[in-house]
């Protein structure tokens, strides 16, 4: 993952915080996704599994073919799944402020 040498001092924040179970406190939500793609990309393996991947890849502009074989994988890669999901619509919900935009965060998140 391409991190900037602007937020690493935020992405430190971020780690700190979650290790102390303190509250976040950055200037950037971009730094808390730059942490969380950071921390993604140094798993083992993806968010989406090896294995599943060419399945997910086929079935991608069909939510219900999607849908199906999003319950095909393991329950915690499903789970971290969700919970990423979730996290980019908050961002989407927010552009507004954040400048989020949909075609970047597809780029960064789908390397992990």
């Amino acid at each position: 993952a391409v991190v900037s040498t602007q937020s690493t001092g935020d992405m430190g924040a971020v780690r700190d915080a979650i290790d102390t179970n303190a509250p976040i406190r950055v200037s950037s939500v971009h730094s808390v996704a730059e942490s969380l793609i950071c921390f993604l990309d140094s798993l083992p393996e993806p968010v989406i599994p090896y294995e599943n991947f060419p399945q997910c890849l086929e079935h991608c502009n069909h939510f219900t073919n999607s849908r199906a074989i999003l319950k095909t994988i393991d329950f915690s890669h499903r789970n971290v799944f969700k919970y990423v999901c979730a996290f980019i619509r908050e961002l989407l919900a927010n552009s507004a402020v954040n400048k989020a935009d949909p075609k970047k965060l597809s780029q960064n998140f789908g390397k992990v």
